[in-house]
């Protein structure tokens, strides 16, 4: 995701039509913004968590940094839907950079800090990727850990039970409709809506292996 503030003022510059995804540019700065609703996959990711934990318990997000409009929603996503539900608690976000050796520091500390933790959110590849090998590294298996993004190292962890799912954008869907946007304004359309959705899934132990979930992880 792009910061919007470091480029606002050079898109408003541009003689061409510019297409944003996965970003939170300003509206006034490009014909549409292709992406995931965060807030939305986030919240999804709460429900699934207490879904899996109905009996509730204390819970934390580990995050990049601050001040990222789509980070920020992915954190409010989950946190307003977590702790709307009686019983559970959330802490943080903490964040590290999306470092994963900050990530793996901060995990082990959230982990001696609080011995009730029930269960993890991670919001990016980064941040997931860390936590993951901090868990694995000390062979904890007994946390609920639910990341965004998707890579190969990601893929592995939910093979391995380190990892009970994460949030995927769905990046060659992303990639299609703002390409065929990007076509569409080269070609003189004028009229786009401000916001155009792209699906995300949730990734689990339980789905990964579905034919349709295999063809988001890996398309070609």
């Amino acid at each position: 995701a792009t910061n919007p503030d470091a480029v606002n003022d050079l898109l408003k510059s541009v003689d061409i039509p510019v297409i944003g995804w996965d970003c939170a540019l300003d509206t006034s700065t490009c014909k549409t913004i292709v992406s995931v609703d965060h807030y939305s996959a986030a919240s999804a990711v709460a429900d699934y968590m207490i879904d899996a934990s109905p009996e509730g318990g204390l819970f934390a997000v580990i995050s990049t940094n601050a001040g990222n409009a789509v980070i920020q929603d992915r954190e409010k996503g989950f946190m307003e839907t977590l702790t709307a539900q009686e019983g559970f608690e959330c802490i943080g976000p903490f964040y590290t950079d999306g470092d994963l050796e900050k990530t793996a520091n901060t995990m082990q500390d959230l982990l001696m800090e609080n011995e009730d933790l029930k269960g993890v959110f991670l919001v990016n590849e980064g941040t997931t990727e860390g936590a993951c090998q901090m868990l694995k590294n000390e062979g904890r298996d007994d946390l609920l850990v639910f990341g965004y993004d998707t890579s190969e190292a990601l893929i592995k962890n939910v093979y391995d039970g380190v990892l009970d799912g994460m949030v995927s954008q769905n990046p060659y869907g992303l990639g299609y409709n703002s390409v065929k946007q990007a076509i569409a304004a080269a070609e003189g359309q004028e009229d786009f809506p401000e916001f155009i959705e792209n699906d995300y899934v949730l990734v689990t132990s339980e789905n990964i292996h579905d034919e349709d979930i295999i063809n988001i992880l890996d398309p070609l």
